[in-house]
């Protein structure tokens, strides 16, 4: 009884739009969905956390079609810029105001070294999966 009582009492952590900014920016679409997706579940909308998710997915199908139509000697990171602008931009747009209704009850900023950590977590498997992709579909092999 008495765990019930102490995790009611802690304070709440929610994730900034620049948290889901930087974390676009280290581990991609899929790390940026990831916290978008918990700051939903954390404000009680369960459709759209799935819904972001989904989404987050999407766009990074749709980053790797793009980014391997474009002519080698056009950078991609101006592609990549607006990917995270846009998570930005949505962040503050979908949670700004849950944040100051939230911020009046208590609820704090989560840990930026949480949001490194997970987002590099994203990185490390991205490149995994893309190296075991890359390993089996080799056509020298």
């Amino acid at each position: 009884m008495e765990g019930s009582i102490a995790a009611a009492e802690s304070p709440r952590r929610y994730y900034t739009p620049w948290q889901i900014a930087v974390a676009t920016l280290i581990g991609g679409s899929l790390a940026g969905g990831f916290f978008a997706s918990r700051n939903y579940l954390l404000f009680g909308a369960r459709k759209k956390a799935a819904t972001i998710a989904v989404v987050s997915v999407l766009v990074l199908i749709v980053a790797i079609v793009v980014g391997s139509l474009m002519p080698r000697h056009v950078p991609r990171s101006g592609f990549a810029l607006l990917i995270i602008g846009a998570y930005r931009w949505f962040a503050e747009g979908a949670f700004a105001s849950n944040i100051a209704d939230r911020q009046s009850e208590g609820w704090t900023r989560q840990s930026w070294w949480q949001v490194v950590w997970i987002s590099a977590a994203f990185l490390a498997g991205m490149l995994v999966v893309g190296f075991l992709v890359l390993t089996l579909f080799d056509k020298d092999a």
